[in-house]
């Protein structure tokens, strides 16, 4: 191999070596960017759920669904929602779907504050029971990113 071709070879290796993890958080970002707004479950109404992603409506056997989330969370922040309506959701994290939760909004009692943790690719608690009024906080404690995707049931 030349000199040339090695020179080639190292280019291509270095904008590759920059490019790749540029484009991945780019996608990361865009993924929860588009299932970033809240249902009419929650405050700040907006999407509702009875579309997909490329304006096609859900399955009969789905049914109308929510789906809202967080930006991506670095170590150290939170995000915070407060849910107005009964309902079941599920929740996931974006990069990482192996994460997951339940979140049951019941219709009596106080509204309260919960603290959810991202620790340890891991929700704590990962199986929320809520009155109708509630706030979550998830609070990402990991050197990884997170995000918080909900999902109604």
């Amino acid at each position: 191999m030349n000199r040339k071709d090695l020179y080639r070879q190292r280019r291509f290796r270095l904008i590759l070596a920059c490019c790749l993890p540029l484009f991945l958080a780019l996608s990361l970002i865009n993924g929860c960017k588009q299932g970033s707004e809240p249902g009419p479950g929650v405050s700040n109404s907006g999407r509702s759920g009875g579309e997909m992603e490329g304006g096609k409506a859900p399955p009969p056997s789905m049914g109308p669904r929510e789906v809202f989330g967080s930006p991506l969370l670095g170590e150290g922040q939170s995000w915070s929602r407060t849910f107005d309506r009964t309902g079941r959701y599920s929740f996931q994290c974006g990069p990482h779907p192996s994460m997951t939760g339940e979140l049951t909004i019941a219709e009596d009692g106080t509204p309260i504050q919960v603290q959810t943790v991202i620790q340890n690719y891991m929700f704590q608690p990962y199986d929320l029971v809520i009155p109708k009024g509630s706030t979550v906080t998830w609070t990402n404690t990991d050197l990884q990113f997170h995000s918080v995707v909900l999902m109604s049931l």
